[in-house]
């Protein structure tokens, strides 16, 4: 059962709307009202928050524990609680790993390619002149080949802002693999990360695992800082 929130929000343009929050699988949903005179909805999409923080005191919104929302090519949201101060750092919370999955879930893939018995050696071969293309030009950030009894696993990870379905999709990429032809014994599949758990390590600038500041912290703080203006 999805879990909503009271909350009160505001893009600095417009007066404040009283509603509910609610984090959905395309994105964060605001609905509810501006004084009680209609009826407003906002569908905001996790790929389209680039910065997440909560208020200092000055930027309160009416002077409740505030989250700063930053929007790619749109004002900021403020979105504070209603009732219990509590939920803004609980949404904040999720937020961030919602966030974190979905960039993970759309720039990670493996492409299985099963084997014929007895090309392990070509293969191996293959494997130390490095990949039939070049990673580099093709907007990768990783890519890492691991091989089992009968398979081999193509680990593509992109850079940002990259396609990897659009990559997968283009015909010279797979033509500049020949060689591989006579070892392949089937067509290959596509497996998707459906789980994905990384430590944080000190000093990294993303995402911060550390218990977010409460309800009385006046000074608030990052979650994740805004990503760099393209």
């Amino acid at each position: 059962m999805r879990r909503t929130y009271a909350v009160t929000w505001d893009d600095r343009d417009t007066p404040p709307h009283s509603g509910k929050l609610e984090l959905r699988a395309a994105g964060l949903s605001l609905e509810g009202s501006i004084n009680g005179s209609g009826p407003v909805a906002l569908l905001v999409a996790y790929e389209d928050l680039v910065g997440l923080r909560l208020a200092s005191s000055h930027e309160r919104l009416a002077g409740r524990p505030t989250l700063l929302l930053d929007r790619r090519g749109r004002s900021s949201l403020r979105v504070a609680s209603v009732a219990t101060p509590g939920i803004i750092s609980e949404v904040a919370e999720q937020l961030g790993a919602l966030r974190l999955g979905n960039a993970s879930l759309s720039n990670r893939l493996a492409v299985v390619v099963p084997v014929r018995k007895g090309k392990h050696e070509k293969i191996r071969r293959l494997l130390d002149q490095g990949p039939p293309f070049d990673p580099e030009r093709l907007g990768l950030g990783r890519h890492q080949v691991f091989l089992t009894d009968s398979e081999a696993i193509f680990f593509f990870e992109s850079a940002s802002g990259v396609s990897l379905q659009r990559l997968l999709a283009d015909a010279k990429v797979w033509a500049s693999a020949a060689a591989w032809h006579d070892c392949v014994a089937g067509p290959p599949r596509i497996a998707r990360p459906s789980y994905s758990w990384a430590a944080a390590l000190p000093g990294d600038d993303g995402l911060s695992f550390a218990a977010t500041p409460g309800p009385g912290d006046s000074e608030g703080g990052d979650i994740y800082s805004p990503s760099p203006a393209p």
